[in-house]
């Protein structure tokens, strides 16, 4: 069997343990067990396609640790330094300068993306945790 359907097929499984025995016992009625079961939904449906996907050719390895070494330690280093400032600073400002150097680091050189996409992030991000959800962000000396 191929790997990849062999993954779906577990995760597939894993979805349905979710859906039929874990969700229904720890929630209490249809409302409380929306977001679970959506979340399960996103889970099962890439699960499904991959499961019923025809397999293809296998490409030959081209993994160098050189490269990714060197593309993802300063990925790293930003998502660490961002973490960091974010529990100084507060959200905003540091969420905004992760998302333009992630951007810059990611090959993205456009000037109005550079603008438009973290203050969309951003902007998102403030209506859908503090007007939706009702949760606080991070509060820092600036914010």
């Amino acid at each position: 069997m191929h790997t990849d359907r062999l993954t779906g097929l577990g995760f597939l499984v894993f979805s349905a343990l979710l859906w039929f025995v874990i969700i229904p016992g720890q929630t209490e009625g249809p409302e409380e067990a929306f977001v679970p079961r959506l979340a399960v939904l996103v889970i099962a449906i890439p699960a499904l396609i991959m499961l019923l996907r025809t397999p293809r050719e296998k490409l030959p390895s081209t993994f160098d640790p050189a490269t990714f070494l060197r593309v993802s330690m300063p990925a790293i280093a930003l998502f660490l330094l961002y973490l960091i400032s974010l529990a100084c600073i507060g959200f905003f400002i540091p969420s905004f300068i992760f998302l333009v150097c992630a951007l810059l680091l990611f090959g993205e050189r456009r000037k109005k993306v550079f603008l438009f996409t973290p203050l969309v992030c951003l902007g998102g991000i403030y209506v859908i945790i503090v007007h939706f959800l009702q949760f606080t962000l991070p509060r820092g000396i600036l914010f």
